[in-house]
C-alpha cells in the first residue's frame, strides 16, 4: 500500500516537472531557413511564421499547426490506450 503512494506521490511531481518544461518550451522559438523559406517555430510545436520569398503564408502556418494538432491528438488517444489497458 506504501509503494503505491510513493508511486502516486512520484508520478504527480514527475507531471508537474512536465508542465513546468512544457511552459519553458512554450516560451522559446526555433527559427529555421533553407533557401527562401523561414519557419519560425515554438518548443511547444507551434509554427508562428512561416515566409517563402520574403512573402507570409499564413495558409501554410494554418495547416502546419493544424497537422500537429492532429498528430498531438493520436498521440494523446495512444497513450491513453496503453495506460488504460
Amino acid at each position: 500500500m506504501l509503494g503505491a503512494l510513493k508511486n502516486l506521490k512520484d508520478m504527480a511531481a514527475m507531471q508537474k516537472q512536465a508542465q513546468e518544461i512544457q511552459k519553458q518550451l512554450a516560451k522559446e522559438e526555433i527559427v529555421t531557413e533553407k533557401g527562401d523559406i523561414r519557419i519560425v517555430m515554438r518548443g511547444d510545436q507551434q509554427v508562428i511564421e512561416v515566409t517563402i520569398d520574403g512573402e507570409d503564408r499564413r495558409d501554410i502556418k494554418d495547416a502546419m499547426n493544424e497537422s500537429i494538432k492532429n498528430v498531438q491528438r493520436l498521440l494523446a488517444s495512444k497513450f491513453m490506450q496503453m495506460t488504460q489497458g
